[in-house]
């Protein structure tokens, strides 16, 4: 089982790619099965519930690399330094 990488409790079933390629994520290519992603752009597993979420505009947190981000609606911020 994949492990949701923003709640860490759910199965990751879809390949969120928050950083392109498209300038508008939201437009149907954000959300996409794992292995049919768009390759050389980040890749955020993540499950159902909190696919929702993030396409609802609700707040959440994630990281990348080590690196903490909050994502609300279309924006992206990276949190801290």
């Amino acid at each position: 089982m994949r492990q949701c990488q923003v709640c860490h409790e759910g199965e990751a079933i879809y390949a969120w790619q928050p950083f392109g390629p498209a300038e508008e994520y939201f437009e149907g290519d954000a959300f996409l099965a794992p292995g049919h992603h768009y390759r050389g752009f980040p890749v955020i597993k993540v499950c159902g519930g909190c696919q929702e979420e993030i396409a609802s505009g609700i707040a959440i947190q994630f990281s990348y690399q080590g690196i903490a981000f909050e994502a609300i609606g279309s924006t992206i911020q990276r949190k801290g330094k």
